[in-house]
């Protein structure tokens, strides 16, 4: 599970998230030479703005925090990710781009 931040309504409906990965033996706590981009998986939440929890910055700004975020992979003869928030699959909304590793 993860969070996300969002700084406006615009930014729920065109989401993304990087899935990286690491050859090394032990995984690196900070990102090396040896941390690669998997994929980016874009997605869409569907809760309306006003019912997410929002923290107002010096600035005046103001962002979203969406928790639970939940990713999931399966194999259906290719892998197929899932993506869940609030116990809803947001599968659909779900786009792999594949980095060329």
């Amino acid at each position: 599970m993860y969070n996300e931040w969002f700084l406006n309504p615009e930014a729920l409906a065109s989401a993304s998230l990087r899935i990286l990965t690491s050859d090394s033996e032990e995984p690196p706590c900070r990102r090396d030479e040896s941390v690669k981009e998997l994929c980016t998986i874009g997605y869409t939440i569907d809760t309306p703005w006003d019912k997410l929890e929002k923290i107002k910055h010096q600035d005046g700004s103001v962002s979203c925090r969406v928790d639970g975020l939940r990713l999931e992979m399966k194999f259906e003869g290719e892998p197929k990710w899932a993506l869940s928030f609030e116990g809803k699959i947001i599968e659909q909304a779900v786009d792999v781009q594949y980095a060329g590793i």
